[in-house]
């Protein structure tokens, strides 16, 4: 699958301290529907320091293939196969 989304909001409640920002990640979507949504909690060396999200659309390649650099990946088809690609 392709995603092509170029919208991302951040909100921050307050400046980070430190030198890196951490974020605590979670994604939802329907493949069936080709809908989905990320968002994530962003952190500092203190806690919590703002919010990022990002509406998902996506778009299918042919055969279920797609390209990275010169290697073709197989992407999976199904919410658990996504779910075991991704912890594992």
């Amino acid at each position: 699958m392709a995603d092509p989304n170029p919208n991302l909001t951040v909100q921050l409640f307050r400046q980070p301290q430190g030198e890196r920002i951490g974020v605590r990640v979670e994604a939802r979507w329907r493949p069936e529907a080709g809908l989905g949504v990320g968002s994530g909690v962003l952190l500092d060396v203190y806690g919590e320091i703002g919010r990022v999200s990002m509406p998902v659309i996506l778009v299918p390649f042919s055969k279920n293939r797609a390209r990275f650099g010169d290697k073709l990946a197989i992407i999976p088809s199904t919410p658990r196969a996504i779910t075991d690609m991704r912890s594992g």
